[in-house]
């Protein structure tokens, strides 16, 4: 999967909780738009089409931070 792809499954992981909702969910052009936005906001919006594997140790973790992000959460802890 792209990073394009984990961030967009991460934003929908809600949508993805049942799976009659799962079923029903079509449209995934929203978690793919936030998704572009937080690899922007990490600073991987030019590696978005790419395979984790193809990237560095650092871009990894930023990926990571982008993922957590797109759950929303109400506070990160980062160490």
């Amino acid at each position: 999967m792209s990073l394009l792809d984990n961030v967009a499954l991460a934003s929908g992981g809600k949508k993805l909780l049942s799976p009659f909702r799962a079923l029903m969910v079509r449209k995934r052009s929203e978690e793919r738009e936030v998704a572009e936005k937080l690899l922007i906001q990490v600073g991987l919006g030019d590696h978005a089409h790419k395979l984790p594997g193809e990237l560095p140790l650092g871009h990894l973790k930023r990926l990571e931070v982008a993922r957590a992000l797109a759950l929303k959460p109400l506070l990160l802890l980062l160490d």
